[in-house]
């Protein structure tokens, strides 16, 4: 959850500059909860209107099938891709305590879960609702 805001934010000014294309490789990622699945699809959803696309690149076995579970793996692109030679990945700075912006994608997020996949309503329908409750 820490990483979404930032992750989100990052990509969507990328866009903004007309870029296109975005590959996030996922080689050090340990687990992925809800809000991470859902905001990888809101960056699908901007890639496409932006006429570009999200691939996802070395997901350990467990993360692929937590984007199954929820329904998420259908809309994305997922592959491998090797290591490459002297490049180097820059991690994202944590965002903890973003408040309200950091809330809102909270809910988006979710929302596109349920959106994408009904049964995820089940789920996540409580807790979409009390979130709606704290912007009211």
């Amino acid at each position: 959850m820490n990483n979404s805001n930032g992750m989100y934010r990052f990509l969507h000014q990328g866009f903004e500059a007309d870029y296109k294309d975005v590959c996030i490789d996922l080689r050090g990622c340990d687990g992925m909860d809800s809000t991470f699945m859902g905001t990888l699809l809101l960056i699908h959803e901007e890639a496409v209107r932006s006429g570009g696309s999200l691939f996802l690149v070395n997901l350990s076995d467990y993360n692929r099938s937590k984007l199954e579970e929820l329904g998420v793996a259908h809309f994305l692109q997922i592959g491998e891709a090797p290591e490459v030679e002297g490049f180097s990945i820059k991690a994202l700075p944590s965002e903890e305590g973003q408040g309200s912006g950091k809330m809102s994608l909270i809910l988006r997020a979710h929302e596109e879960l349920v959106e994408k996949n009904k049964k995820n309503s089940e789920v996540f329908g409580s807790f979409i609702k009390a979130l709606k409750g704290n912007f009211q």
